[in-house]
């Protein structure tokens, strides 16, 4: 059974987490917390399909993270957006199709690099599913590993690692 928070929020900037004391920090470890929906500067609002929690990394993982050992997770579905010609104008530029979606598993880290791995051209139903698994994969471990992360997430279907 997933620990999924109904009441409390995971916080709007995902980087105060790495500045919590311990007590402060155990309210959001091995707890999935719903996304924000993202609001543009026009107050239009996008709902978003993500969740989050705050994982212990095992030491080969945290090395790569900055030497951090509790790190973000993130598990975003979203809309997939293409390139392709517009129809009116002929003009090359971004569209959106109306039935498959991404999805990007991701461990985060302070800074700039991070574990990823993409989802490409799926019904919003089948990522669903994987999501479940995935955060049951998380929830399973005491301690997470990014290279054992990708390569579940991969033997799911996932693609294109992602070491930013």
């Amino acid at each position: 059974m997933l620990n999924i928070s109904k009441e409390r929020k995971f916080p709007n900037n995902e980087y105060d987490l790495y500045h919590l004391t311990k007590k402060e920090r155990r309210k959001y470890l091995n707890t999935w917390f719903r996304g924000e929906d993202f609001i543009d500067k026009r107050k239009k609002v996008y709902p978003t399909n993500q969740y989050w929690t705050l994982k212990k990394c095992d030491k080969d993982t945290s090395r790569n993270l900055y030497n951090r050992e509790y790190n973000n997770i993130s598990i975003n579905i979203i809309d997939a957006w293409r390139c392709g010609k517009n129809p009116k104008s002929g003009q090359m530029e971004k569209i959106k199709p109306i039935t498959p979606f991404d999805m990007k598993a991701m461990i985060h880290s302070i800074d700039d690099s991070s574990y990823g791995i993409w989802f490409k051209d799926k019904e919003l139903t089948e990522l669903g599913e994987i999501r479940l698994k995935i955060m049951k994969y998380v929830d399973s471990v005491s301690k997470i590993n990014g290279e054992y992360f990708l390569n579940y997430c991969e033997s799911l279907g996932g693609t294109d690692k992602d070491y930013n």
